[in-house]
């Protein structure tokens, strides 16, 4: 089996002390290149032992007997214990998964991608453009959509991490980011189209996996509260205005 070498920056040395007994799985939505690529930027902290992609291609990006960053744990190997996990054999461990596993990202997407080329786009019911396209840089799950101050003037629909929003801070300390700004920064480097994945590294931080290949990095910041006033908040602000000046004279 012809195995192809490359390493990735984001690993740490050794296994703290473990065996590697168990093996993950991971598939992505995204090109071959794409993940490849993804693997080897720093700004990442994602890794994985070896890529598979679609025509049985493999790439070892780490070591087998250095721990790769994949398992959605704390990346430098600290307390976080997989005690959350949807599989009992790393739940009972109370072990950083990242420590005792090797890590397999597999290619699943070029049908899909081929098929879009002669077929318009086309969103499952229940599921947003965005659905399954970003994934948290911190734990590793996906964003989902959702109401952010549903029934008060100051809804508005962001994309939140999953561990987040049903396990809290303490679990992952990432943050929320409203749609229209990130359909504005996605915009910004060419469209949705030329997307295939976006990372959340950190607060305020976005990176762009392109189907091409490369990884644009982008910023972004909170719009101030008045720029964010929809015509109604704005036109009720005024009247409120003006009864206050009123009362005054």
């Amino acid at each position: 089996m012809n195995i192809t070498t490359r390493n990735s920056p984001n690993q740490r040395a050794g296994r703290g002390g473990q065996t590697p007994d168990f093996i993950i799985m991971h598939t992505t939505g995204g090109s071959f290149a794409g993940a490849l690529s993804w693997t080897l930027n720093p700004t990442a902290q994602v890794s994985y032992h070896f890529i598979v992609a679609r025509d049985g291609a493999i790439t070892q990006t780490v070591p087998i007997e250095n721990t790769a960053w994949h398992a959605g744990t704390n990346n430098s190997g600290g307390s976080v214990d997989n005690r959350h996990s949807t599989i009992p054999a790393v739940r009972e461990r109370r072990l950083n998964a990242n420590s005792y596993s090797v890590g397999i990202e597999a290619v699943q997407s070029e049908i899909a991608r081929r098929a879009k080329i002669h077929s318009a786009r086309q969103v499952p019911q229940g599921q947003y453009p965005l659905t399954g396209m970003i994934k948290c840089g911190r734990c590793g799950v996906p964003y989902r959509r959702k109401h952010a101050s549903a029934g008060s003037k100051y809804e508005k629909i962001v994309w939140i991490c999953a561990t987040y929003n049903t396990l809290g801070k303490a679990e992952c300390a990432s943050q929320q980011i409203p749609e229209d700004i990130l359909m504005e920064r996605i915009a910004e480097v060419g469209g949705l189209d030329m997307v295939e994945a976006i990372i959340v590294p950190d607060h305020f931080r976005l990176a762009f996996n392109m189907k091409n290949g490369r990884t644009v990095d982008a910023e972004w910041q909170h719009r101030s509260r008045r720029e964010s006033w929809t015509a109604e908040m704005k036109t009720a602000a005024a009247e409120k205005a003006r009864e206050h000046h009123g009362k005054n004279n």
